[in-house]
């Protein structure tokens, strides 16, 4: 089974809608203003890559590893997070992002949300 590499790519701006990036290793990639809207992301390796302003609506990253990653000003919404690895990843100006998309991953206790999210978790 082969697998996708992609270290520090450059998709920002880039429309990649329901492309298929399943086990891709995306690591300190950005993807800035890009349009991701129901991309499978399933397994991929996105350490460190910055997702800043993108649009992720319906995204698939069940078991993706996302330390270090930067969600800010991101749209989350029905974003499925089960069994992700959290990390360090910053949520905390994200949009749409729920308390059950949120314990549905693994490792949520580190990541950094919006203060009302905190909140919620009781963190």
């Amino acid at each position: 089974m082969n697998t996708s590499l992609f270290i520090r790519g450059n998709f920002c701006k880039a429309d990649l809608s329901h492309a298929n990036c399943w086990r891709t290793i995306l690591q300190d990639a950005k993807f800035c203003s890009a349009t991701l809207v129901e991309v499978d992301f399933r397994g991929a390796q996105l350490q460190n890559s910055t997702f800043l302003e993108a649009n992720l609506t319906g995204a698939d990253l069940r078991w993706a590893k996302l330390d270090g990653v930067n969600f800010s000003k991101a749209k989350l919404n029905n974003v499925d997070f089960t069994e992700a690895e959290f990390g360090n990843a910053d949520f905390s100006e994200a949009i749409g992002l729920t308390e059950e998309q949120v314990r549905a991953a693994l490792d949520w206790v580190r990541a950094i949300y919006p203060e009302d999210l905190c909140r919620q978790l009781g963190l």
